[in-house]
């Protein structure tokens, strides 16, 4: 398809640079082709370039509809990679305010667990059962979050 596209796009710019001829074979089938055979009787074609938008002869292998349409297709396109790129940097955004809640959380975790070590060893006991299961939930919400 791609192949088609450039060939029908470019084939004009081609017929304007070289001889082109037509003939008929011993089967009564036309051809055209730059190089006819000698024993042939052959026609030379004068090919004219279509007149581009400005009524000038400069080749121009796109009609207007054709031409808004790939404007179309190419805004469209950019549109597309522009939000992409924003939902890119909208996701890498969640992800580093996560990150930043997660230190916050993790400080203020290791925080409040140095306080209540501290407390305990102010206290000169080994702390009494509210503080020691204190310092278990604690430690499970640093697991939990995934402090080191």
């Amino acid at each position: 398809m791609l192949k088609t596209a450039y060939l029908v796009m470019f084939f004009p710019l081609c017929a304007i640079a070289a001889e082109m001829y037509q003939w008929i074979d011993e089967a009564g089938n036309i051809h055209f082709g730059n190089i006819p055979p000698a024993h042939v009787e052959k026609h030379m074609l004068e090919i004219k370039p279509a007149p581009g938008p400005n009524g000038d002869s400069s080749v121009n292998p796109l009609s207007p509809e054709d031409r808004a349409l790939y404007q179309q297709i190419k805004q469209r396109e950019e549109k597309q990679a522009r939000q992409r790129k924003m939902a890119s940097k909208a996701e890498a955004g969640k992800r580093k305010a996560k990150r930043i809640e997660k230190k916050l959380l993790c400080a203020s975790l290791g925080k409040e667990l140095t306080e209540l070590r501290n407390r305990i060893r102010r206290s000169g006991s080994g702390g009494n059962s509210y503080r020691n299961k204190k310092m278990r939930d604690l430690y499970s919400q640093q697991r939990k979050v995934g402090c080191s």
